[in-house]
């Protein structure tokens, strides 16, 4: 359940929900079987997505990957698994909070950032190729924070 949603559920004492609180709990549930399927969508093909995004990567980074290859599929597929767990919990805030600025701070330690949005550029684009379209929006709205980030200085 998404942050917003459980700060609403636990802060009801004495009250009923208002409409605002009512409508978060309604996107939730409506968006429900989407965000499952997606969820399973990307548990069976999240190998496939990364290699996929590897290979479109080496091109320009080809010495890099041979040296860091193994790393960078592993931060791809934790990529994939913590977007997959924020979809079925519908928390964009949260993955941006908890994952994307910590991302942001890694690649601009080890001076990746560049790399960093190469590849989820690349992986946007393997999204779209790999998903029905309903699901590639949904992944894609977390995958674009992480371009978004990687794309200032």
């Amino acid at each position: 359940m998404n942050s917003t949603l459980t700060r609403n559920l636990t802060a009801v004492d004495d009250r009923y929900l208002n409409d605002q609180e009512l409508r978060s709990l309604e996107e939730y549930m409506q968006s429900h079987a989407l965000r499952l399927k997606t969820y399973q969508l990307i548990q069976t093909h999240a190998d496939e997505v990364v290699l996929k995004t590897l290979r479109k990567m080496t091109a320009v980074y080809a010495k890099m990957l041979q040296q860091h290859g193994q790393i960078c599929k592993r931060d791809i597929t934790d990529i994939m698994r913590y977007i997959s767990l924020c979809i079925l919990k519908h928390d964009e805030h949260a993955f941006y909070e908890e994952f994307v600025l910590w991302m942001d701070t890694m690649m601009k330690a080890f001076k990746r950032k560049d790399a960093a949005h190469a590849a989820y550029t690349h992986l946007r684009g393997v999204v779209e190729e790999t998903f029905p379209a309903d699901s590639a929006r949904m992944i894609n709205v977390y995958v674009d924070q992480l371009i978004e980030v990687m794309n200032r200085s």
